[in-house]
C-alpha cells in the first residue's frame, strides 16, 4: 500500500474541517471535529506527534515541510526510526 502524501492529505484533512498550519504543517481541530481521528491518524503512522513542552500534544502531516539536513528533521522529530542511533 503506498502512503498517501503530504499535499493529499493535507486537502482531505481540510474537506473535513480539520486547520492546517501553513507554515509548520501542523493540524488542528476548530473546536467543530473531533481529535480521535487525528488520534487514529497518529497511531496509524499517517500523522507525526510532537511534544510542545510537557503538556501539549500537537498533530503534524510528514514532510509537510523542506527540511536543510537530517540533523534539523531530527531535532524536530527525535523519536521517529531514522533519527534514533543504537549502539551495536
Amino acid at each position: 500500500m503506498r502512503p498517501i502524501n503530504a499535499p493529499d492529505l493535507e486537502e482531505l484533512l481540510q474537506n473535513e474541517g480539520y486547520g492546517i498550519d501553513q507554515d509548520t504543517g501542523e493540524v488542528y481541530d476548530n473546536g467543530e471535529v473531533s481529535q480521535k481521528f487525528l488520534i487514529t491518524l497518529a497511531a496509524c503512522g499517517t500523522l507525526n506527534v510532537k511534544r510542545d513542552g510537557f503538556h501539549e500534544v500537537g498533530f503534524f502531516i510528514p514532510h509537510y515541510t523542506c527540511y536543510n539536513s537530517m540533523d534539523d528533521y531530527c531535532q524536530e522529530f527525535p523519536n521517529e526510526q531514522q533519527c534514533k542511533y543504537y549502539d551495536v
